[in-house]
């Protein structure tokens, strides 16, 4: 596909499987999460402060994506709505809860870097090539000119592939938050001045996981009104999703790394929901680290 190639809307496929389609029914549901989030910040949650933002904008923001899929009688697993929910609505209601007329008022436009959750997708790094993303309440324009300036970037574009509007759809990582971006740029009253950009990063060798790094962090920090959002999925477990390792022995040298700190007996994590927390909270201290350096 040649640079300038865009196939106008995104549809909203998994609306209706993944979260509701009802525009009344999905409005409710998130402002239901984000009330909910309010009730159970911790004093590191604490809210922004008014000068620190004025003098150091909000540039990042980490949303983990929880996902335990339900197991079926047939030893199969399956995502549904209801599940959906309940594992991701907390997560992503304390998350989102930070996008507010305060955080955003410097923001034109909103990088959302995703991993694949089809296998035929996981080693590519591709770009949309959609005009608009549709939601249920109001759909996202994207941003169409920085998509060109980064497949332009000689740094960049021998990484980023673009997107067809058939796999585009069928991948769901970047989908389920694009309800959550349009309903809290919606009630900032900024659809019309925030644009998005989606970005999938797939399973890259660590040289190029470093040059690409490298590479789009220059290119984001040169633009001070660009809001990267990194939405994790290591949280995400089940044999469909790719991820289904076994915790003792995944998180066996994070543990004894532990004990030469402490010099303390940690007990093992054994189950797979204090493994998956543990990991992501890995991943979001490597991030912090990056986006600091």
């Amino acid at each position: 596909m040649g640079n300038g190639f865009s196939y106008g809307i995104r549809r909203a496929l998994h609306a209706g499987e993944l979260y509701e389609r009802d525009e009344d029914a999905i409005t409710e549901r998130l402002q239901e999460y984000l009330r909910e989030s309010s009730t159970l910040l911790t004093p590191s949650d604490a809210p922004f402060d008014e000068n620190v933002l004025l003098q150091k904008p909000l540039r990042a923001l980490i949303v983990p994506a929880a996902v335990v899929p339900t197991m079926t009688s047939d030893d199969e697993t399956v995502l549904t709505t209801k599940r959906l929910q309940k594992d991701t609505g907390p997560t992503f209601g304390a998350a989102y809860s930070k996008l507010n007329p305060l955080t955003l008022r410097r923001v034109r436009t909103i990088v959302i870097l995703h991993h694949p959750t089809l296998p035929e997708l996981s080693g590519k790094c591709s770009i949309t090539g959609a005009d608009e993303l549709e939601t249920p309440t109001t759909n996202l324009r994207v941003n169409a000119a920085l998509r060109e300036q980064l497949l332009q970037c000689p740094y960049v574009n021998p990484y980023l592939d673009i997107l067809s509007k058939n796999k585009e759809e069928k991948e769901v990582s970047a989908e389920i938050h694009f309800p959550w971006i349009a309903h809290c740029l919606r009630t900032t009253h900024l659809t019309e001045q925030v644009s998005v950009l989606p970005i999938m990063i797939g399973n890259l060798s660590t040289k190029d996981e470093i040059n690409l790094g490298i590479a789009l962090k220059r290119h984001f920090c040169l633009q001070r009104d660009i809001l990267v959002l990194l939405a994790t999925n290591l949280c995400t477990w089940g044999k469909e999703l790719h991820s289904s390792y076994q915790p003792v022995t995944a998180l066996k040298h994070l543990d004894q790394r532990r004990e030469r700190q402490t010099r303390k007996p940690k007990r093992r994590l054994s189950t797979v929901e204090h493994a998956v927390t543990e990991l992501d909270r890995e991943v979001v201290r490597k991030t912090m680290r990056c986006l600091i350096s």
